[in-house]
């Protein structure tokens, strides 16, 4: 009658109960338990019945204690849950991954990304981190996801920092320290990814003279720039340097729908890091004046 939302008086919780003694007699027993809830126990329920379910519900109730007290026991069983979630969801990252397509931030496990909230907050159910803490939660995620699927799956972090490092110091070593220290991959894999995209581009443009980034839409006036631009990144023996020509192309902005992507080859793993471009058909030679 409460839950249908009945307002009862105690005059009729006192009917009620009279009601059922009378027409029940000594089949059923009605007593307060210690916080005065009234207890309604039916006759034909037997001693030995009701001593079996206290014993079961005790040593239930003392298995729980320990484990809710049991700070060890606690830690082990979240910690393999959460590797669980992580080997389950976070699939193999597909090689090869172009630096562009990545994001700084990566889809985390719900229960990983509630973890990190309440280790770094106190408060696993804060929905609005501050800034830095999202920043930390999204860091210690992926370097999390790396070890655990044991650099399988490559988050954002541990692809675009050490393409950084190379960029902007050129210096190989600085990128072997953030490998061993865990925050990215290696020079070694930084290295066989590029030469898998070259091969990945040259495979795709077999029937083209010339390979050309995807972004270079054709039948449009553009204009080039070729220079060489030695990259020699600092290495203790000289190997594994970068010599390369790079051409910038420019092209006016047009307005309206943009032709459907082309489907990459797929490139297997071969651990490849230098490239060899035989039997390339050669640029007709230009001249732009008589030399003087």
């Amino acid at each position: 009658m409460s839950s249908k939302g009945e307002a009862l008086k105690t005059a009729t919780k006192t009917n009620i109960r009279r009601r059922l003694e009378s027409e029940l007699g000594n089949s059923i027993h009605i007593f307060p338990n210690y916080s005065g809830t009234l207890l309604l126990v039916p006759d034909s329920l037997s001693f030995k019945d009701v001593v079996l379910d206290n014993d079961n519900l005790r040593k239930e109730l003392a298995i729980w204690k320990v484990k809710l007290t049991d700070d060890n026991k606690i830690t082990d069983r979240a910690s393999s849950q959460i590797r669980e979630v992580i080997r389950r969801d976070m699939k193999p990252t597909a090689r090869p991954c172009h630096p562009s397509d990545l994001s700084n931030a990566v889809e985390m496990p719900t229960q990983l990304h509630r973890f990190l909230v309440g280790l770094l907050t106190g408060n696993p159910q804060n929905e609005k981190p501050s800034e830095r803490v999202s920043n930390l939660i999204q860091s210690f995620g992926q370097d999390l996801i790396d070890a655990v699927t044991c650099g399988q799956h490559k988050p954002p972090k541990h692809e675009l920092l050490p393409y950084a490092v190379k960029t902007l110091t050129g210096n190989t070593e600085i990128i072997r320290i953030l490998n061993k220290s865990a925050h990215g991959m290696s020079y070694t894999q930084l290295e066989e990814n590029d030469t898998a995209l070259c091969l990945q581009k040259l495979t795709s443009g077999l029937d083209e003279r010339v390979s050309l980034p995807a972004s270079i839409k054709p039948h449009v006036f553009t204009n080039l720039a070729w220079d060489n631009i030695d990259r020699i990144e600092e290495t203790l023996s000289g190997k594994g340097t970068s010599h390369r020509v790079n051409g910038i192309v420019v092209q006016p902005r047009l307005f309206g729908p943009d032709p459907p992507p082309k489907d990459l080859p797929r490139i297997d793993k071969r651990k490849q890091r230098t490239l060899s471009t035989q039997h390339q058909p050669q640029l007709d030679v230009y001249v732009a004046g008589p030399r003087v």
